[in-house]
């Protein structure tokens, strides 16, 4: 297997002339942008790999997945503010997502905002915790029509 930083094995390298290729063809592919992105971030060329990043952020209605890739790439930057707009950003249309949350604790960590880190960490936790609620009542809902179903 590859180190970090290492070169790529040269069945990735076809992997990678195809995507490029899709890229030119389709520059607005989010799909191929992030793989893009994921193969200059696995060879550390960050700068790269935040470029094809930023295109998927750029979509209306992105995933925090394109978000969460391009503020880890800010991140290995050192640029942990421009990571923590994105973060914040993608949390103006999800405040319910726990991960957002989780990624945006580790950054004020990193920042040495450690009250900032430890508010986002609480704020990850009440997201899982209701998102946990949620599925335990609809379990027991599931449960209790099929017990009532088999009427016992």
């Amino acid at each position: 297997m590859a180190q970090m930083g290492s070169a790529l094995p040269a069945q990735n390298l076809d992997a990678m002339a195809a995507l490029a290729k899709v890229v030119v063809l389709y520059p607005d592919d989010p799909v191929a942008n992030n793989q893009l992105g994921l193969v200059h971030g696995y060879l550390e060329d960050y700068e790269q790999s935040l470029k094809y990043y930023l295109v998927c952020v750029g979509r209306r209605g992105a995933p925090y997945l394109y978000y969460g890739n391009a503020a880890s790439a800010y991140a290995n930057l050192g640029r942990y503010g421009k990571a923590r707009e994105l973060l914040e950003e993608f949390l103006r249309t999800s405040p319910e997502s726990g991960v957002a949350h989780l990624a945006l604790a580790d950054i004020s960590n990193y920042e040495g905002r450690y009250d900032l880190a430890l508010a986002e960490a609480d704020k990850a936790r009440q997201t899982r915790k209701r998102r946990m609620m949620v599925i335990v009542v609809a379990a027991l809902a599931v449960v209790g029509g099929v017990v009532a179903g088999l009427k016992i």
